[in-house]
């Protein structure tokens, strides 16, 4: 189940942006990127609820609203619903907050945090 609503996330998120990974950027990613987990599975009949994390980083030497304009972009999902093939997902946002390269060192963050609520089609 937690694969599904990672694809239907990587798909949607894909059509937002174009450098999209699951769980971690690769080695050769180069700023700025998106990396996206999905996590905390809760089977609350019928549906399951899930946590989504967005992150999404660049350059510290690059000016804070180019990072944001791009979490902007992604943040029309929020209190959104995806049709996937097995499942209609509800997006809520419940959370987003920069994090400054000061904190991070060799980067600069954008962190958008989800509810997720999976209803599966059958």
């Amino acid at each position: 189940m937690v694969n599904d609503i990672a694809d239907i996330f990587y798909a949607k998120l894909s059509t937002l942006y174009s450098k999209v990974y699951r769980n971690q950027a690769s080695p050769s990613a180069t700023f700025p990127y998106v990396v996206y987990d999905v996590e905390s599975q809760l089977d609350t009949y019928p549906t399951n609820d899930y946590y989504v994390y967005i992150k999404v980083f660049d350059s510290p030497s690059v000016p804070v609203r180019t990072i944001n304009t791009i979490a902007d972009n992604i943040d029309v999902i929020n209190h959104s619903t995806i049709n996937g093939e097995n499942y209609i997902v509800h997006i809520t946002r419940i959370n987003r907050q920069f994090i400054t390269n000061v904190e991070l060192t060799t980067t600069q963050m954008v962190d958008l945090q989800y509810a997720v609520r999976a209803y599966r089609k059958d």
